[in-house]
């Protein structure tokens, strides 16, 4: 498990410890790179071991990307770190939930704040087609925002991924009656969490288990009752996903209120400059004193000067320089800005061809072009080798703009299946069972048996089990029934055994068969004969290097054959 002080692949510092449960343990971490804050997530051993939900984690990181939504938690990586699953979500540096609700906080705002940011969060995931299936405090995330209390949601897709996630004894109690008895995350199974959630922000504690459970009437405008129909114990009698429970919280109660004075909006409005105004205020003085002297002939007598109106010469001059000023006041500024933007705009280039390059190699190419690369995703290609790009967007040969992020598909290769079990059964049910799994039955190959009815399958190569690539072929041995003269020997005439035969001593030895090397699958016989007849103890095809042990068993003198596609290679005595 995760140490604190220790680094994930060399970026993700580990920090204290957090929440833990039976399926995982939750760290608070770094990011060294960036020196933001993370949450770190480590899966344990006993739900670790199934690679399809680890790479379904890692679809779901190409899904959920950092910043976007304010209220959902990006998954920045999926690590495997020491054996162990390791994911990575985005961090405000807040608290968690369940441990801001282990004090009395005395903040009336926090229950309108969780109810409104968390709905946001579940419509959002809601509305991509995917369910956190975990929601409960301890992955609800409270930080202070700059106008308030903020909520970011994190966890994504651990309960999906593994069921057991959010099961716990203590988690258990924010889980949806259906998801506690083992089913698959639905929206409103996130439905019943969030009331859950809302209930023990409402009343301090977590609500209990037991059906019918009706929250008290307290909290901010009608929020109990949307907690009362968030957590019907039927699914049909839920609102219908995360969106239907936004429409309800915005319904009942107000937006949150914000804490503090708003930052004001710069930029919109030129700042007032005291020396400025004083100054304008001069200016309209000496203007008021020039226009009551030119319109005041006593004054002007006073003066010992002539009345004579100065205000038309001046009111022509302030015009005449407006008009030749305004044009260069506004025609400055615009020409400035728009040569800042010319500057600005990236240049064109064209995308490099990058279907069957390895993730690196294309890297290198965008980067040598100003692009960037996103792996949105991982498929199976039997054309093509893991590790190669199959698919990108846009294409080659399309121009962009420089700083474009190229999104590519990845090849996991070809998809390997296990070889069903199909001996014993009809060919045409046999070749139907192979396509299904997406295998194709060789050219029949058909050979007598005394034990296996006509028109069924003797032995298969490869043997159930096994995997194989996805398309492969499976060779088919099928009976042609019992040699001419021959019966097939059932069940119930093999059980009778002779009372003087039954006397003899039985006699048992272990047979080992390496199959020789050969261009193709062959068959292996071990036939066995004693007091009782001759019988067929082993029959089967096989690759060759196999190596097969079989126990055989006679009464009396027995002699026993190994016979390889109808020739004895071997034969001894009991």
């Amino acid at each position: 498990m995760l140490q604190q002080g220790e680094r994930v692949r060399d970026r993700f510092e580990v920090g204290r410890p957090g929440h833990g449960e039976p399926a995982l343990s939750t760290f608070a971490g770094v990011d060294v790179r960036s020196r933001t804050p993370v949450w770190l997530v480590a899966l344990h051993r006993s739900v670790a071991d199934d690679p399809e939900a680890f790479a379904q984690l890692r679809r779901l990181a190409a899904r959920i990307r950092p910043g976007g939504h304010p209220h959902v938690a990006g998954i920045l990586a999926v690590e495997e770190h020491r054996g162990y699953p390791v994911v990575v979500y985005e961090s405000h540096q807040g608290e968690s939930l369940s441990e801001l609700l282990l004090r009395p906080t005395g903040d009336e705002n926090l229950p309108r704040v969780v109810a409104r940011h968390l709905a946001e969060a579940m419509a959002h995931l809601h509305l991509k087609g995917e369910a956190h299936g975990a929601l409960a405090p301890q992955w609800i995330e409270v930080y202070e925002g700059d106008v308030g209390p903020g909520v970011l949601l994190w966890g994504v897709g651990l309960g999906g991924a593994y069921r057991r996630v959010g099961q716990g004894p203590h988690e258990a109690v924010y889980s949806a009656p259906e998801r506690r008895r083992g089913g698959a995350p639905v929206p409103q199974s996130d439905v019943y969490s969030f009331g859950a959630v809302l209930a023990h922000t409402l009343t301090g504690s977590p609500p209990p288990s037991s059906p019918g459970w009706q929250p008290p009437a307290a909290g901010p405008g009608g929020l109990s009752g949307v907690v009362q129909r968030c957590m019907a114990p039927r699914v049909e009698d839920r609102p219908a996903d995360g969106q239907a429970v936004l429409d309800m919280v915005k319904a009942q109660v107000p937006p949150p209120k914000p804490r503090g004075r708003p930052r004001p909006i710069t930029g919109l409005v030129a700042p007032q400059n005291p020396s400025s105004s004083r100054a304008r205020e001069r200016r309209l003085g000496v203007w008021q004193r020039v226009r009551r002297l030119g319109t005041s002939p006593a004054r002007a007598a006073v003066r010992g000067t002539t009345a004579v109106s100065l205000a038309p010469p001046v009111s022509m001059t302030a015009g005449l320089i407006g008009a030749l000023l305004l044009p260069l006041l506004i025609g400055l500024p615009m020409l400035a800005l728009y040569v800042r933007w010319q500057r600005s705009v990236p240049d064109e280039v064209t995308v490099p061809k990058v279907v069957g390059k390895t993730v690196e190699q294309a890297r290198r190419l965008l980067l040598d072009r100003e692009l960037k690369l996103a792996v949105v995703d991982e498929t199976y290609d039997p054309s093509i080798p893991a590790g190669q790009i199959v698919w990108c967007k846009p294409p080659a040969g399309r121009k962009v703009k420089e700083g474009r992020t190229i999104s590519v598909r990845v090849s996991r290769g070809a998809r390997q299946v296990t070889v069903p079990e199909v001996t014993r059964l009809k060919a045409s049910e046999a070749r139907r069972r192979l396509q299904e799994a997406g295998l194709h039955a060789a050219d029949g190959r058909m050979a007598y048996s005394d034990i296996v009815s006509e028109g069924a399958v003797i032995s298969q190569s490869p043997q159930a089990g096994r995997k194989l690539l996805e398309g492969s072929e499976v060779v088919l041995l099928v009976s042609k029934g019992p040699r001419a003269g021959e019966q097939a020997r059932s069940p119930e005439r093999t059980r009778k055994v002779d009372p003087v035969i039954a006397k003899l001593e039985r006699r048992t030895a272990k047979v080992t068969v390496d199959v020789p090397q050969a261009a193709t699958a062959q068959r292996v016989q071990i036939r066995v004969v004693d007091a009782e007849g001759e019988r067929v103890v082993y029959d089967g095809l096989h690759e060759p290097g196999d190596h097969i042990e079989e126990t055989v068993a006679g009464r009396g003198p027995a002699t026993v054959s190994v016979i390889l596609d109808d020739q004895v290679i071997h034969q001894q005595a009991l």
